[in-house]
């Protein structure tokens, strides 16, 4: 790719991240089921409540879990694709301006 040319897709690619939705989250959703202690309830028979964390990993520690409403589950969902889009875009910018660093071309 020429010089204009990369400057034209990290200015495109700027452009994207600048349009993303900025409610991000970084994990993944996960579903879990509980018991709920009650002896005559379905769960003491069957796998428990449905329900749904946001399940976080950190370096050195556990990860963090955080419970998700029925209501919210979407909403964490468009976020957690929010972050992944802002990733990919991020990966592509630094894949264009390695591209240039290798060119000795400057952005």
């Amino acid at each position: 790719m020429t010089d204009s040319t990369l400057k034209k897709k990290r200015n495109h690619l700027m452009e994207q991240l600048r349009t993303l939705d900025p409610d991000m989250l970084r994990g993944s959703l996960v579903k879990t089921y509980r018991r709920c202690g009650k002896p005559t309830c379905h769960c003491t028979r069957e796998k428990g409540h449905e329900g749904h964390s946001l399940s976080v990993s950190m370096p050195g520690r556990s990860p963090i879990m955080v419970y998700v409403s029925l209501k919210n589950q979407e909403r964490v969902r468009q976020a957690l694709e929010n972050y992944q889009t802002a990733q990919r875009i991020i990966e592509d910018i630094s894949t264009v301006n390695r591209e240039a660093l290798v060119k000795k071309e400057i952005l």
